[in-house]
């Protein structure tokens, strides 16, 4: 009796056990969905911002310091 409740749990676990995530849920398809949202204008024009102010900081760097001129070829 012992014996075979212990092969039908081991065969109810591995079943139910080896799911490895590859099916795919409703939910996880709207998370998807989230995650490829489109930028709102806000963030891009933040990330204009921002992208501009590190490459300003980083040719000053590159000329010596600030009110310097730096010459690129």
């Amino acid at each position: 009796m012992m014996r075979n409740l212990t092969i039908f749990l081991t065969a109810i676990f591995l079943v139910y056990g080896c799911d490895n995530g590859a099916s795919i849920t409703a939910k996880d398809k709207t998370e998807a969905a989230v995650i490829l949202e489109r930028p709102t204008d806000a963030e891009l024009q933040a990330f204009k911002v921002y992208h501009h102010a590190v490459y300003l900081v980083t040719t000053a760097e590159q000329a010596g310091g600030t009110n310097k001129l730096h010459h690129s070829t």
